[in-house]
């Protein structure tokens, strides 16, 4: 393996990075709980069994009758993408264990941010969570090894970033947020700068573009947290949500999301170029032929994003109670 990138020397303490270390680096752990997903049981099944572990829960799952008085030196595993990350943080607050992190896949912020909204089956929000953990383990054998199609996806979620900051000056209001925003701006420039250049030749199956795609999905939670919350999610991850909502299906998240940056763009009468240079030259999906759906259902997600956004989400994003014209469908036909 190549030397690591200076940002990984940086957090040494706190992320394991190396090349097939995940079995190792878990079996020094104690009694573990983990948290996963069937598709990355399925994919990790011989590295999994090498792994001892008293509890094995699906994402969605709690662990019944566990406390950490009763067992203080277990630890909690999240093991797979997002949701069982995520997951992983809710029984770790919840029980007070220690939390691991273990990505399968370089398509999710949840890698490094410390809290989840738990929602039911409809969606609707609930509590929020925070376990930060002690440590993230990134096996490049594994991440380097996960399917193509979403890894490329989560390119989209730090794309997001330029989506967020239009949607933060839309709602700006004094000096103050003109300074913050001024700030920010160039970050974000600079940020969009280096994804497009990790596009123009994207290999996630080389691992310093893998570490390359961790570096910026570090910096877009970095940028979140600094500009207290506005770039985070904006009308983007409203769409994406939305669209689930709609059509009663599940997407890729990341793809969801890019399309849903493209819609921002083109409701907003911009120039959808560079968000494509980034997402076309990755090979994201994001065309609504390729996610098995057509105009019509990218209408009625349009129309209802902001009664959405009000009984659920409760986003300051102007841009989705904004009444769009017919022609948007129109550019959308034409950058498709």
């Amino acid at each position: 393996m190549n030397p690591l990138p200076p940002w990984v020397d940086a957090m040494s303490g706190w992320l394991d990075v190396g090349h097939d270390i995940l079995v190792d680096a878990l079996r020094r752990e104690r009694r573990l709980i983990i948290v996963s997903e069937s598709g990355a049981r399925t994919a990790l099944a011989d590295q999994l069994s090498r792994i001892p572990s008293s509890i094995n829960l699906n994402a969605g799952e709690r662990p019944a009758g566990r406390t950490s008085d009763s067992d203080p030196e277990a630890t909690v595993v999240g093991f797979g993408g997002g949701a069982a990350l995520d997951w992983a943080k809710l029984v770790a607050s919840e029980t007070g264990f220690d939390l691991v992190l273990v990505p399968t896949v370089t398509s999710t912020n949840s890698i490094f941010t410390s809290s989840m909204r738990e929602r039911d089956e409809s969606g609707r929000a609930g509590e929020v969570h925070r376990a930060d953990p002690r440590l993230v383990i990134l096996d490049l054998a594994v991440l380097t090894t996960a399917p193509r199609r979403i890894n490329a996806a989560g390119l989209a979620d730090v794309l997001a970033v330029e989506t967020a900051l239009l949607d933060w000056i839309d709602t700006q209001a004094g000096e103050e947020d003109d300074r913050e925003i001024s700030t920010h701006s160039s970050l974000v420039e600079d940020l969009v700068d280096a994804l497009a250049g990790l596009a123009r030749a994207y290999d996630p199956s080389d691992e310093a573009q893998c570490l390359e795609t961790l570096r910026l999905l570090y910096e877009s939670v970095r940028l979140m947290e600094s500009s207290g919350g506005p770039l985070g999610a904006g009308y983007e991850h409203l769409f994406a949500w939305n669209l689930e909502r709609v059509t009663g299906r599940k997407f890729v998240h990341g793809e969801a999301v890019a399309l849903g940056i493209v819609v921002a763009h083109l409701l907003r009468g911009r120039s959808v170029a560079r968000p494509l240079t980034v997402l076309d030259g990755a090979g994201v999906l994001w065309r609504p032929h390729q996610l098995g759906i057509d105009d019509e259902d990218v209408a009625r997600v349009v129309a209802s994003v902001g009664e959405y956004n009000r009984a659920e989400r409760h986003l300051d994003v102007p841009l989705a109670d904004r009444s769009p014209g017919r022609e948007w469908r129109d550019w959308l036909r034409e950058a498709s």
